[in-house]
């Protein structure tokens, strides 16, 4: 049999985090959960109000209008403050939803939430909820089949994601199908009564207390589909706000607040692990002495050289918009993948023994990445720094 020993000394109860779980939720509570996180966000967090009003965005060139329920692509003005939903995603092996030069009128004219993916569907129920008219999806606001397009489009993620109010993370969807809101088991239902000093127990209603296991976000984070893609990296560091889907719950991220689903706000390495350690996005907006920066820098490509990209020619274009953020910061030049006032120590990486031998070399070659850069191991799993002794 289980046994359960639950201590309360000297506290309320009403302020124990474990109080605040629930047997199930439904999705309307759920997104309850999420406008109180936004809202709270944007009322409260001083440092977040800071950062959006000193921000120098542009709206991106395309967006989708959510406030009907026939939806379409919309053109805004560059210089347009409209407020706007950004959503990370995997896209899976089989292609989504998406504009090109063929299905480009048709998605200004209507998009009908029958013929889109779950994914899009529960981003386009989250963003109405949030009283947010515009949704950034990369695969209809971008045109897939025009080059120059595409190659602006990408240029622009660092302003995309970092002037979106909130970016949406489905991470444990594998493709568009998945969706974000991922079905709970119900807690475990403890009917609890309290005793007084005498050890007597107390007369009343008798409380009921949810149990669920203890969550390991740290695993579910980790090896959340999301953040195995190398495109996906930079648009959680860009984002100011973030809300993850994850396989066992939902997490809130921004610049003031790392905050779970079931109120476990201490649980240890979760906001690391959501994000790069120590989150570039914090660090390039905060004062930093330059050597951090570049800590941090080097940090991001350990991650970044361990995900996988569908296209290799897109190793340096996945991550263009950190690129120009952290060049703007530290006012130096990248060299494939490296900086030019940091060079003797991002020279300092090694390719793991396991991986030795596998490197395509034809496509190396095809894409003109110099020897001397990690970039050009395009099937390595991993990449190891040796960081110089600061003098």
């Amino acid at each position: 049999a289980l046994s359960i020993t639950l201590l309360i000394v000297k506290e309320s109860i009403e302020d124990l985090p474990l109080w605040r779980g629930r047997q199930s939720s439904s999705l309307e509570q759920r997104l309850r959960s999420v406008k109180q996180w936004f809202e709270c966000c944007q009322q409260n967090h001083e440092q977040c109000r800071i950062l959006e009003a000193s921000g120098n965005r542009s709206c991106p060139t395309r967006l989708i209008d959510v406030s009907q329920q026939v939806m379409r692509l919309v053109c805004l003005p560059a210089n347009s403050k409209a407020s706007y939903a950004a959503l990370s995603h995997c896209w899976g092996g089989g292609l989504p939803m998406k504009s090109t030069k063929r299905t480009l009128t048709d998605h200004m004219v209507a998009i009908h939430m029958t013929a889109m993916p779950k994914t899009y569907c529960d981003a386009i129920t989250t963003t109405r909820k949030l009283g947010i008219q515009y949704l950034w999806i990369d695969s209809l606001c971008i045109i897939q089949d025009d080059t120059k397009d595409w190659e602006q489009e990408a240029a622009r993620m660092a302003s995309i994601y970092e002037g979106a109010q909130v970016t949406i993370a489905a991470a444990w969807g594998k493709n568009g199908e998945s969706g974000c809101f991922r079905e709970y088991h119900p807690s475990m239902v403890v009917e609890v009564q309290e005793q007084n000093d005498s050890g007597e127990y107390a007369t009343g209603q008798i409380p009921k207390l949810y149990l669920r296991p203890y969550p390991n976000s740290e695993r579910y984070l980790r090896d959340a589909p999301l953040n195995s893609r190398a495109w996906t990296l930079q648009e959680i560091i860009l984002s100011r706000r973030t809300i993850i889907f994850a396989q066992n719950q939902m997490y809130w991220h921004c610049t003031s607040l790392y905050e779970s689903e079931d109120g476990l706000e201490s649980v240890p390495n979760v906001a690391e692990t959501a994000l790069p350690l120590p989150p570039l996005g914090s660090a390039i907006r905060t004062v930093m002495p330059s050597y951090e920066l570049y800590d941090s820098w080097q940090t991001m490509i350990q991650g970044y050289s361990a995900r996988s990209l569908t296209r290799p020619g897109d190793k340096f274009a996945a991550l263009a918009g950190v690129t120009q953020m952290f060049r703007g910061v530290v006012k130096d030049e990248p060299l494939a993948g490296l900086w030019k006032n940091d060079l003797y120590r991002g020279l300092l990486w090694q390719v793991p023994p396991s991986m030795h031998g596998i490197l395509d070399l034809e496509a190396v070659r095809a894409l003109n990445i110099p020897s001397w850069s990690w970039a050009k191991n395009l099937k390595i799993r991993s990449a190891y720094w040796w960081f110089a002794e600061r003098t």
